[in-house]
């Protein structure tokens, strides 16, 4: 069986497996530079001079189930779809409510100092 080496494709070009760098045939279309967090300053005053409402609570709340989304993937190994992560019973910190400065760890090492770790396929996520 003849395999091909893995190739990456970049607006910069295609990188193969060995190393080889190739032109891309495509080039970035240009676009104007600007700063993402004064473009969001701007749009949060403007709907305040105007008196719109302006709420990202929603788009914020998406991003950070994505990314809950993602850890819950790799630490189980498994696809994990949008309404299993919403609807997760998984309690990453039981008992927080009550944690104090005092606290004993949740997690602590075995005898030889090593600490649990995940392991995809067998870690439970849900």
């Amino acid at each position: 069986m003849i395999r091909e080496k893995p190739r990456n494709h970049g607006w910069a070009g295609t990188v193969q497996g060995n190393g080889n760098r190739r032109a891309a045939a495509a080039k970035r279309p240009a676009r104007a530079r600007s700063n993402h967090y004064q473009v969001e300053h701007d749009l949060l005053l403007e709907a305040i001079r105007q008196d719109k409402p302006y709420n990202e609570a929603e788009r914020c709340a998406s991003a950070a189930l994505v990314g809950i989304m993602g850890r819950m993937a790799a630490l189980s190994g498994k696809t994990i779809t949008w309404d299993e992560a919403l609807h997760s019973n998984i309690k990453l910190a039981p008992g927080l409510d009550k944690l104090t400065i005092q606290s004993p760890p949740s997690v602590k090492p075995d005898a030889a100092g090593h600490y649990p770790i995940a392991m995809p396929g067998f870690t439970t996520t849900m």
